[in-house]
């Protein structure tokens, strides 16, 4: 693109300089009193006429590329031990950076309630005092974070230690079976380093990109997974009445792909004919479907999410009643949450800059039940904006992460720092009381999230209960059987979103 950009710059500035050049000769051929002919009035004309095009060209050609920068444009992500600036580079470059969230950022902060020269202020003393790139690269991190948007952070990678961690409040568990580690489903992690998991969860919260407090918290408790800098943890584990200690390593990303073959190898080696055989139990799907429910989860919206959803929306489409699972989707593509929401909603709808048309002969009739818990951001936060437009549909769970409609752009300061930052001024919902920005959308019936190994209902159990009513009444009205006839109890196992069983 950048070459691109060259040669079609330069053909026309050429094109200009000729131009000019016609002109002048022109006009200076009429100066020296010589014989004026049609081609010396209509030459500066033809060349007047051939600027302004080149010009609008080059200005439309500009803004494509300025585009193509900021949304298309691949983004290069260093780990902090890989940057490799000067501590006066480190000032020059800050100020880049607080030059360009100046120009974009300033209603977003308006709207927070952050005050962006004293920030600014605030941080060029810290940038000045820095001795290498990685603390640099650090206090980016946390200047990033007190902007207070989820779409808006350094493109910095992290280490990983692939643990399945669960959190509520400032308490932390592990969520699976870590042989390799020796660590168990329900460990309680007490300590980091020494520090308690309250207190390092606070400190966290400092290198969080979340749009509310409460999203903040959760990424925080979620934030002992990764690392910036370390290549290893110490966790302080309680199992029962005993309290142990366990170091946990961190990879890189090539470093921790090439763990994980190792593991999976090794697994596959030691695993049972039993355990092989679990492998083919029923999905959650394919169970609710045995009691006439459409099921669908979205875990996410990237590559290869509309075409999985169109999989699941074939089963589950024929049926009146559908759950819509977005619980942990983090987002993604936003046309790619425009082309799914397209089958669910039922008439042309417009959240902020976004419009979508329904697929009138696809979109489903039935009534939809959504799924959404704290950890449900940006596109999924869109999509579920979408579906509340509709009256027949019911949103269960927890208030969700509160961003969703920030467009964010790329940005690459002359150090080859890459960015990202959130352009959209707030606006309200549907509603009329809820932003897009730091708000959340809030459910239409709380139910909290339940640790796996905790009794009692969760945002599916409420919405089977639901459905269950609805169909029971509809029996009685209709003298029609139903499918739920007495009783119905749902099960999470091992904190994933299967379920173990369903009784009738």
């Amino acid at each position: 693109m950048d070459t691109f950009w060259n040669v079609y710059n330069i053909t026309n500035i050429l094109l200009i300089i000729l131009s000019l050049s016609v002109i002048g000769g022109c006009i200076h051929h009429c100066m020296r009193g010589k014989n004026r002919r049609w081609f010396h009035f209509a030459g500066p004309a033809t060349a007047l006429v051939v600027i302004v095009l080149c010009l609008k060209a080059m200005y439309g050609n500009y803004r494509s590329y300025d585009l193509h920068n900021k949304l298309i444009r691949p983004t290069q992500s260093y780990y902090l031990d890989e940057l490799r600036l000067s501590p006066k580079d480190c000032i020059k470059d800050f100020e880049e950076i607080a030059g360009i969230v100046n120009d974009n950022y300033r209603a977003l902060a308006d709207y927070k309630k952050i005050d962006l020269d004293k920030l600014h202020e605030e941080y060029r003393k810290k940038v000045a005092k820095v001795e290498n790139a990685q603390q640099y690269g650090l206090l980016l991190v946390r200047y990033f974070s007190a902007l207070g948007n989820m779409h808006t952070c350094p493109y910095f990678s992290r280490y990983k230690n692939g643990l399945s961690l669960i959190s509520r409040n400032d308490s932390i568990w592990v969520s699976k079976n870590h042989e390799s580690l020796g660590l168990k489903r329900k460990d309680l992690i007490i300590a980091i380093d020494g520090v308690s998991t309250a207190d390092y969860i606070r400190e966290s919260m400092n290198f969080v990109y979340a749009s509310t407090n409460d999203s903040r918290r959760k990424f925080a408790a979620l934030q002992t997974m990764y690392s910036y800098t370390g290549t290893s943890q110490q966790f302080t584990i309680q199992r029962g009445d005993s309290v142990f200690d366990v170091e946990v390593p961190f990879y890189k990303q090539n470093q921790r792909v090439k763990k994980l073959k190792e593991q999976v190898k090794s697994k596959d080696s030691l695993r049972t004919s039993s355990q092989k055989k679990n492998d083919s139990q029923p999905s959650m799907a394919s169970l609710l479907k045995s009691i006439g429910v459409g099921y669908i989860e979205i875990p996410h919206f990237e590559s290869g999410s509309v075409d999985n959803f169109r999989r699941q929306f074939d089963d589950a489409s024929e049926y009146n009643y559908m759950i819509i699972d977005v619980r942990d989707n983090p987002g993604g593509r936003q046309r790619y949450v425009m082309d799914i929401a397209r089958y669910l909603i039922v008439k042309t709808t417009t959240i902020g800059k976004v419009t979508v048309e329904s697929d009138t002969e696809k979109s489903y009739k039935g009534k939809i039940y959504v799924l959404m818990n704290g950890m449900s951001s940006s596109g999924a936060e869109l999509l579920v904006a979408m579906l509340k437009e509709r009256p027949d549909v019911v949103v269960i769970g927890e208030r969700s992460a509160g961003d969703c409609g920030s467009m964010s752009y790329n940005y690459r300061t002359s150090h080859g720092i890459d960015f990202k930052i959130a352009t959209q001024a707030p606006f309200l919902l549907s509603d009329g009381r809820t932003f897009n920005e730091g708000t959340g959308i809030e459910p239409d019936i709380t139910a909290k999230e339940k640790l796996p190994w905790e009794e009692g209902k969760t945002a599916l159990g409420v919405a089977l209960e639901l459905i269950k009513q609805e169909t029971s009444f509809t029996s009685r009205s209709n003298g029609s059987h139903s499918h739920f006839v007495h009783h119905l109890s749902v099960k999470q196992v091992d904190g994933s979103s299967g379920i173990s069983g369903i009784v009738l």
